[in-house]
């Protein structure tokens, strides 16, 4: 189960975020991964892989740093799953890939092929210079084509919003109560010169442990029982499964086009225990036609 906040305007004023994001992603915790880093067969893209299986090709969230385009991908609900489906990983990976095909193409040649995979929803977002494009759509596992909904931020509003493991519509307690949180730290931290203090602030509440539980949407995961209590709170943590928020990834986009990416994965070091690792990598998206 994972979670993403962002908030996003047009065209920032100056010395203000463009864009905000904070997500986190939540694992076994000793599921083989690889920390955020520039793929070697496509050294533009930078995002970390999930290397279940022997392979590196699938990921959760990644950016092309030559055409600002961003991508994430959180699990939907399946009961019972297909053992058999393919990677999700993979959608995120030929998105931000393929710069030449828009969201909405893109939507429509996944559609195509949608019975393939287990639920998902995708949230795809285009940085360019005079405008910031974000689309979300979601296969639920039915036969439906998958729809676009725009929440790009126009002239008169910008765009907030969180997601998680439910449908963007019907949010989680922890997507709603958590928007409120975010949201106050946003409105005091909009502020280029405070990157480094809005940077911490955002892996902190990406954190926070509390439990918005009772929850009437998350009641209907069975397959979570007996711990659902413990799915409530937006960083989770359920060590009897060995699975929880291992992964916080907080994205900053400035008013002049420069992204900083900084991630903080919970990886095993060599006695086999579990420590937090930090990478942040800055790229520069002003010159993006």
């Amino acid at each position: 189960m994972c979670i993403l906040f962002f908030h996003a305007k047009k065209v920032a004023s100056p010395g203000k975020f463009r864009l905000i994001l904070v997500s986190n992603r939540d694992e076994q915790l000793k599921r083989p991964t690889r920390q955020a880093h520039f793929w070697t067969d496509f050294p533009e893209i930078f995002g970390g892989r999930d290397l279940q299986g022997g392979s590196a090709v699938g990921t959760w969230l990644a950016v092309n740093s030559k055409t600002g385009r961003l991508a994430t991908l959180l699990n939907l609900p399946c009961l019972p799953t297909n053992p058999n489906a393919l990677s999700r990983g993979h959608i995120v990976a030929e998105f931000v890939k393929d710069v030449s095909i828009s969201s909405a193409n893109f939507a429509a040649k996944v559609s195509s092929r949608a019975n393939q995979f287990n639920p998902f929803h995708f949230l795809a977002i285009d940085i360019l210079p005079s405008e910031l494009l974000i689309n979300y759509w979601a296969h639920t596992g039915s036969e439906a084509p998958l729809s676009l909904i725009d929440l790009s931020p126009t002239d008169e509003s910008n765009s907030t919003h969180s997601i998680s493991n439910s449908h963007l519509l019907t949010p989680l307690n922890k997507c709603k109560k958590g928007l409120d949180l975010f949201q106050e730290i946003v409105a005091d931290l909009d502020d280029t010169s405070r990157k480094d203090e809005l940077c911490k602030q955002l892996v902190s509440f990406a954190k926070t442990d509390t439990k918005f539980w009772p929850d009437e949407i998350l009641s209907l995961r069975t397959d979570l029982e007996p711990h659902l209590e413990k799915f409530s709170s937006i960083f989770v943590d359920v060590p009897e499964n060995t699975y929880g928020t291992r992964t916080h990834t907080v994205i900053l986009v400035d008013d002049v086009g420069k992204m900083d990416y900084f991630e903080s994965t919970l990886t095993e070091n060599e006695e086999g225990g579990l420590e937090w690792r930090d990478t942040r990598q800055t790229f520069d998206f002003n010159q993006i036609a």
